[in-house]
């Protein structure tokens, strides 16, 4: 509580708080900041809030495996399981950001209560969300998580498909941690792979 209390100082949430902002804020004290939050690009700046998504960017040093040599990496933090009403942006910010990998470590409902609005299509089904495209091609289901792929498409530029992988760890409890680290570090490690093998990956989403 203290250090939340402390990043409130340091840091200001303005955007957050705007009346055309907070019915897209899953929980009124989770807000991006201002400096790092991000901004969706594509919006008709007319609409007050339209650039508004609670979401932030995160840059980290990551060892490449050469001595000395750290290359920074971004990644995106989302504070929220999506809203009937964001489904649209958050799909917005991965096609912006050109988001290869997306990692999901909430389930849709938990104690009788919605964490999370289901964003994408059933298996082998297609469905609009603004103007992007999602096809689910493919789930595989494992132990503690389950990877699906989907091909994301700009409905005005048919010809220009990414694929995107969904990696959704289920065995994260609400308010708790797993109680078998294994488990969480395999994931990590599935994650991480699938990102470095894709040559054109925008950050992760997560």
């Amino acid at each position: 509580a203290l250090q939340q209390q402390e990043c409130q100082l340091l840091y200001s949430r303005k955007e957050g708080q705007r009346p055309e902002s907070k019915a897209k804020n899953r929980y009124k004290n989770i807000l991006p900041f201002d400096h790092n939050r991000v901004i969706l690009k594509d919006g008709d700046q007319s609409i007050p809030g339209s650039d508004y998504i609670n979401a932030n960017v995160i840059t980290a040093d990551i060892d490449n495996g050469r001595v000395g040599s750290k290359a920074p990496k971004r990644y995106i933090e989302t504070t929220q399981g999506c809203l009937q009403n964001t489904i649209v942006d958050f799909w917005r910010m991965v096609y912006q950001e050109n988001s290869r990998v997306i990692v999901m470590t909430t389930k849709e409902v938990e104690r009788s209560r919605n964490k999370c609005v289901r964003y994408w299509p059933e298996e082998s089904c297609t469905k609009d969300y603004g103007y992007l495209r999602v096809y689910n091609v493919r789930e595989l289901s494992l132990h503690d998580h389950i990877v699906r792929q989907l091909e994301l498409t700009h409905v005005e530029h048919l010809d220009d498909t990414r694929v995107v992988w969904q990696y959704h760890f289920r065995a994260w409890p609400d308010h708790g941690v797993p109680n078998e680290p294994g488990g969480v570090l395999s994931f990590l490690d599935e994650v991480n792979r699938r990102q470095e093998g894709i040559s054109e990956e925008g950050p992760i989403v997560v």
